[in-house]
């Protein structure tokens, strides 16, 4: 792993590439002495970062756990805030305007838009964008199974996305986010 890693910050300076690290937690995180491995990788990723004459970005969800070693090597931060209710809402919104444009063959009640845009255990919880997609999918799938398990459907029925897939999928996402505060004492913004 470590010669892949010289080889991609070589390649990407001989190339004037921009390089993207996508989920870098396993290279910015402190060491830790039970770990040799991992302490040598980070290492490794040290020395490249420090040497590296291009543009790298580094995405992680874990600033928390950073080596106090990158800092001095990071020139930028971004830092993007968590969602605000508005921006939810805009997101969800963009979901059903793309199904309802690509899959005209589906149907979506308007109990299942006023339940994610306005009901207060939803709006209320902290969604990021790719929770809000895959929760969209995840009922959108659910709907398309329910559609498929009826055995005398009329030429006119059509799948119907409702207000219970999106119940039954924002359930099992309020139980899991309970779930792991309970386990970790704290939620993921924290």
């Amino acid at each position: 792993m470590e010669k892949k890693l010289m080889k991609w910050f070589q390649l990407a300076e001989k190339w004037g590439a921009v390089m993207l690290i996508d989920e870098a937690d396993v290279f910015l995180e402190k060491r830790v002495t039970s770990d040799l491995k991992r302490n040598s990788l980070v290492s490794v990723f040290l020395r490249c970062v420090e040497y590296y004459r291009g543009v790298l970005f580094l995405t992680t969800n874990r600033v928390g756990q950073f080596h106090d070693a990158f800092m001095s090597r990071i020139h930028v931060v971004i830092h993007y805030k968590s969602l605000t209710p508005q921006d939810r809402k805009k997101i969800w919104r963009q979901f059903f305007k793309k199904l309802s444009s690509e899959r005209t063959d589906f149907r979506i009640t308007r109990r299942a838009q006023d339940y994610v845009l306005e009901d207060k255990d939803i709006t209320s919880m902290p969604w990021n964008g790719r929770e809000i997609r895959n929760a969209f999918q995840t009922a959108f799938a659910l709907a398309d199974f329910r559609f498929m398990q009826i055995e005398d459907k009329d030429e006119n029925d059509v799948p119907t996305l409702d207000q219970e897939d999106f119940e039954e999928v924002c359930n099992m996402m309020i139980k899991f986010k309970d779930y792991l505060k309970d386990l970790h004492g704290k939620d993921e913004d924290e």
